[in-house]
Protein backbone atom coordinates (compact mmCIF):
# COMPACT_ATOMS: atom_id res chain seq x y z
CA UNK A 1 0.00 0.00 0.00
CA UNK A 2 2.96 2.39 1.18
CA UNK A 3 4.86 2.03 -2.35
CA UNK A 4 1.49 2.51 -4.54
CA UNK A 5 0.86 5.49 -2.55
CA UNK A 6 4.99 6.89 -2.95
CA UNK A 7 4.19 5.62 -6.55
CA UNK A 8 0.92 7.80 -7.22
CA UNK A 9 2.76 11.09 -5.93
CA UNK A 10 1.74 11.33 -2.38
CA UNK A 11 3.94 12.41 0.52
CA UNK A 12 4.24 9.50 2.53
CA UNK A 13 6.11 8.48 5.74
CA UNK A 14 6.31 5.19 6.87
CA UNK A 15 7.28 3.33 10.04
CA UNK A 16 8.62 -0.14 10.87
CA UNK A 17 9.81 -1.87 13.96
CA UNK A 18 12.49 -3.11 11.91
CA UNK A 19 14.21 -1.13 9.45
CA UNK A 20 14.63 -3.45 6.92
CA UNK A 21 11.22 -3.52 5.55
CA UNK A 22 11.29 0.56 5.43
CA UNK A 23 15.09 0.63 3.22
CA UNK A 24 12.77 0.19 -0.07
CA UNK A 25 10.21 2.74 0.38
CA UNK A 26 12.95 5.11 1.69
CA UNK A 27 14.30 4.81 -1.71
CA UNK A 28 11.35 5.02 -3.67
CA UNK A 29 10.49 8.27 -1.94
CA UNK A 30 9.21 7.91 1.49
CA UNK A 31 10.69 9.54 4.63
CA UNK A 32 11.08 7.35 7.24
CA UNK A 33 10.21 7.75 10.97
CA UNK A 34 12.43 7.10 14.11
CA UNK A 35 8.72 6.43 16.25
CA UNK A 36 5.13 5.44 15.66
CA UNK A 37 4.33 9.00 17.28
CA UNK A 38 6.18 10.63 14.62
CA UNK A 39 4.83 8.87 11.68
CA UNK A 40 1.30 10.00 12.82
CA UNK A 41 1.33 13.34 12.78
CA UNK A 42 -0.28 13.63 9.25
CA UNK A 43 -3.09 14.74 8.65
CA UNK A 44 -3.88 10.11 7.65
CA UNK A 45 -2.64 7.68 9.10
CA UNK A 46 -3.08 4.32 8.45
CA UNK A 47 -1.64 1.00 9.93
CA UNK A 48 -0.68 -2.30 8.95
CA UNK A 49 -0.14 -5.04 11.84
CA UNK A 50 -0.02 -8.63 12.44
CA UNK A 51 -1.53 -9.16 15.24
CA UNK A 52 -2.96 -8.21 18.80
CA UNK A 53 0.83 -8.23 19.95
CA UNK A 54 2.62 -6.20 17.47
CA UNK A 55 -0.40 -3.42 17.94
CA UNK A 56 0.36 -3.34 21.27
CA UNK A 57 4.03 -3.03 20.85
CA UNK A 58 3.48 -0.25 18.72
CA UNK A 59 0.66 1.86 20.58
CA UNK A 60 1.21 1.06 23.72
CA UNK A 61 5.09 0.51 23.39
CA UNK A 62 6.76 -2.75 24.65
CA UNK A 63 6.20 -2.62 28.81
CA UNK A 64 3.02 -1.28 29.65
CA UNK A 65 1.21 -0.75 33.31
CA UNK A 66 -2.27 -1.98 33.40
CA UNK A 67 -2.97 1.43 34.75
CA UNK A 68 -1.61 3.01 31.55
CA UNK A 69 -3.41 0.26 29.49
CA UNK A 70 -6.70 0.97 30.72
CA UNK A 71 -5.93 4.64 29.01
CA UNK A 72 -5.45 3.26 25.95
CA UNK A 73 -7.77 5.04 23.29
CA UNK A 74 -8.80 1.64 21.86
CA UNK A 75 -9.88 0.09 25.07
CA UNK A 76 -13.39 -0.19 26.61
CA UNK A 77 -13.92 1.38 30.18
Amino acid sequence: MATNLVKAGHEVTVYNRSAGPTEALAKAGASVARTPADAGRGPVAMSMLADDAAVEAVVLGPTVSPRRSRRAPFTSR
